[in-house]
């Protein structure tokens, strides 16, 4: 009887030690505003047409809506799903980016599209982004973003990266014959992405299907990352770097900037733990 009670208590210690381990996520978004983040907004189309501009073209100061205005409402919280989220419509480009900076963290969301497009992306895609690490001013990137890299959110796309600004990484990668482009792949040689090369493909289509919430799992420690989509590795992503001030510097900490791009997209669940380490059974390159 004593070993049975010696087990049945050892077996509730363990028990309790293992939920100890488990990862205490803080939520970044608390169902009611936009509280922690900043949102960033360049012009509408239509006014950058008038002015024979498009998006990625430096824009004149004057145009620009800038930080934290917002009338057309492309940033809102709303209920989807019998839940709170929040709505990017799409209608400008811009983001909203959280006000502190995160180093070595496990980031996660929940994504949805919605039904609108936007020109000059009516027969695109629908897109969105989440950038990392991003630091510096607003419009450095594709003159809209701050510099950072990106775990893309496109639809069958999801989990490419860019680079956004003068932001660089290694990936194992090889050619895609069918386009310019490289395709990430376990155990390829690394090869390095910004400048000229700026994508570097996921290796499946991890997306969930029309109406259906796609998660993204963003594990980043020191400088290395890990793009995860639905439970699924989608790229590691090695020697993370970018130009400040005319050096090459680690990519390590920053803001997180979620993309508004010309589609309707909503968001959910955001939240985010520190780690130390990232999960083997993900960095694991074999």
């Amino acid at each position: 009887m004593k070993k049975l009670s010696f087990l049945f208590g050892f077996l509730i210690l363990l028990v309790s030690c293992q939920q100890e381990k488990q990862p205490q996520f803080t939520s970044m978004f608390n169902g009611k505003d936009l509280s922690g983040w900043d949102t960033y907004l360049t012009a509408p189309y239509d006014t950058l047409q008038k002015l024979g501009l498009n998006y990625g073209d430096p824009f004149p100061d004057s145009i620009v809506f800038g930080v934290n205005n917002d009338p057309l409402g492309v940033f809102t919280v709303v209920e989807k799903d019998g839940a709170p989220a929040i709505r990017i419509s799409g209608q400008i480009f811009g983001c909203i980016a959280s006000q502190k900076e995160y180093e070595n963290y496990h980031f996660h969301l929940q994504f949805k599209w919605g039904e609108k497009k936007w020109a000059p992306r009516t027969e695109a895609p629908r897109d969105c982004g989440l950038l990392y690490h991003s630091g510096g001013p607003f419009g450095v990137g594709s003159s809209t973003w701050m510099r950072s890299l990106e775990c893309q959110i496109q639809e069958r796309d999801c989990g490419d990266f860019y680079p956004v600004g003068a932001a660089y990484t290694d990936i194992p990668a090889l050619p895609n014959n069918e386009n310019r482009f490289y395709t990430y792949k376990v155990g390829a040689p690394l090869v390095t992405f910004g400048g000229d090369l700026w994508r570097c493909q996921r290796d499946k289509n991890w997306e969930s299907l029309p109406g259906k919430w796609t998660s993204i799992d963003l594990y980043t420690v020191g400088d290395t990352s890990i793009h995860v989509v639905n439970g699924h590795k989608n790229m590691v992503l090695f020697h993370n770097r970018q130009i400040v001030d005319g050096k090459e510097v680690p990519a390590t900490k920053g803001k997180i900037q979620i993309q508004s791009e010309g589609a309707e997209v909503f968001v959910r669940d955001m939240r985010i733990t520190p780690i130390t380490h990232l999960p083997k059974a993900l960095l694991n390159q074999k």
